[in-house]
């Protein structure tokens, strides 16, 4: 072995312990970075070089960057963060609409509201041709239709602005597959020449653990390298450099809602909203069509319940001015919308002496006014199971049920999640004292090859010294 092959040698020890120290030190810079899996410099000796029969090593080379990764836990990881956005959504704004319920049941919300509409034909009951009486009954039956109206509009409002984060969702799932598709590229020309592309594949981990919080999906990885990901029933989300696209459409038979539409590469649309079931845009979309409509319509039966039975019994009736068949509350049609519409009919809004206490021009009739007033003890509701405000009552109990559970489930994929990660940094991430005592290593291995360069430098010197 001459003296070029020993400072041949220290080289290539030089330049693999620096490039061992640059991975260390890459480690420990992304030890707080998300999705991060540490790397490692391979290290393998030269071919050796026959020398008069005898096989002299010529050092050592990096052979690659491997990366530590367990796609199971990635795996676990996504499916964790598609329930975590799901249920965190829906609890959230689950919530939103307990809050609107909740002060419907306070002393000056919707119940109380009712119930003070019920007393106010008792007084009336009481005093069948009092004024002030008539008087209050009106002013009552106006706080009463105005609670039904402002519950309605705050429930719409909650829908409405979850239907414009149904928008801004597919406008955030569209860039990340842009960019899950980009980075398949990079990948796959690094990986297609033998190198390992450790970097562009962490990013791509970010980009999928954001889009498995706002949207469920399924992925494969073929075989170079790159992410096929499908939602709903096979949706073709991103296939290798391709990335398909959803869109926010208004459906006019949905309240001009939108709805989520796929578009493929090849510009085939599908609806995708009924197949979209986790992440933030599934909790989003169900409790926009699902749990809010829900909500509308039982506060709707029980505004409609009022107005018909109401009108019903106060047709019977027959008023100050002798008329008889007049309705209290302006007729609703239909069940729909009618928290929305009930009011006071503009015949009794314009002439309280309008409003059938008796059923006779007897004097002191109070007959109607009484039975009107005992409609809320008639089980009217639920199939004639339940009151009007029984079923009021049920219907927030298990509106904060839904709430419980949703946060309970919210809290305990949370719990997941962070178990799964926590997991994950043991197996795959950065381990502080593990990189110093690599460096520490790298940095002793740096110094012997110097120390080896030296020696070789001392030698040829003495050469120089011997020729002279």
């Amino acid at each position: 072995m001459g003296i070029l092959d020993l400072m041949s040698i220290g080289i290539s020890a030089i330049r693999a312990q620096q490039a061992a120290m640059e991975v260390t030190a890459h480690n420990v810079a992304n030890i707080n970075t998300q999705m991060y899996s540490k790397e490692e410099a391979q290290l393998v000796t030269k071919s050796p070089r026959n020398e008069s029969g005898v096989y002299l090593g010529t050092g050592v080379n990096i052979s690659a960057v491997k990366r530590t990764e367990d796609r199971f836990l990635n795996r676990s990881m996504f499916l964790g963060n598609m329930d975590n956005g799901y249920y965190s959504s829906k609890a959230s704004s689950l919530s939103e609409i307990e809050e609107v319920f909740n002060e419907a049941t306070e002393d000056v919300g919707l119940d109380a509201a009712i119930s003070d509409f019920w007393t106010a034909w008792s007084d009336l009951a009481n005093n069948p041709e009092g004024s002030a009486e008539r008087a209050n009954l009106k002013g009552l039956t106006d706080t009463m239709t105005s609670r039904f109206h402002t519950t309605y509009k705050r429930l719409s409002l909650i829908q409405s602005n979850l239907n414009l984060e149904v928008k801004d969702s597919v406008t955030d799932i569209n860039n990340l597959l842009t960019q899950i598709a980009e980075v398949n590229v990079q990948i796959s020309n690094i990986e297609n020449t033998g190198a390992d592309a450790s970097d562009y594949r962490t990013t791509r981990n970010v980009l999928m653990g954001e889009l498995s919080q706002k949207i469920d999906f399924k992925y494969f990885e073929s075989d170079d390298g790159a992410v096929h990901i499908n939602a709903g029933n096979g949706r073709s989300l991103v296939e290798g450099s391709v990335a398909g696209r959803l869109e926010a459409r208004a459906d006019p038979t949905n309240n001009n809602f939108y709805d989520v539409i796929f578009v493929s590469a090849n510009g085939k649309e599908v609806n995708l909203t009924d197949e979209i079931e986790g992440g933030e845009l599934g909790g989003i979309l169900e409790v926009r069509d699902v749990n809010i409509e829900n909500a509308k319509d039982e506060l709707n039966q029980i505004a409609y319940t009022i107005a018909s039975e109401v009108n019903a019994q106060h047709e019977l009736g027959t008023n100050l001015n002798g008329d008889t068949g007049v309705d209290f509350f302006t007729p609703l049609a239909t069940v729909d919308r009618a928290a929305e519409l009930i009011t006071l009919d503009p015949g009794i809004d314009a002439d309280l002496n309008e409003i059938a206490a008796g059923q006779s021009t007897s004097p002191g009739d109070n007959t109607n006014a009484n039975a009107i007033a005992e409609i809320s003890n008639k089980a009217t509701m639920s199939g004639g199971t339940a009151t009007i405000q029984e079923y009021l009552s049920t219907m927030v109990g298990n509106l904060g049920i839904d709430v419980q559970n949703a946060t309970a489930q919210y809290e305990q994929s949370s719990a997941m999640v962070d178990q799964i990660a926590n997991y994950r940094d043991s197996v795959t991430g950065v381990s502080l004292e593990e990189e110093l005592s690599n460096l520490m290593k790298y940095q002793q291995a740096f110094q012997a090859a110097a120390r080896i360069l030296n020696s070789a430098t001392d030698l040829v010197d003495i050469l120089n010294q011997m020729q002279q």
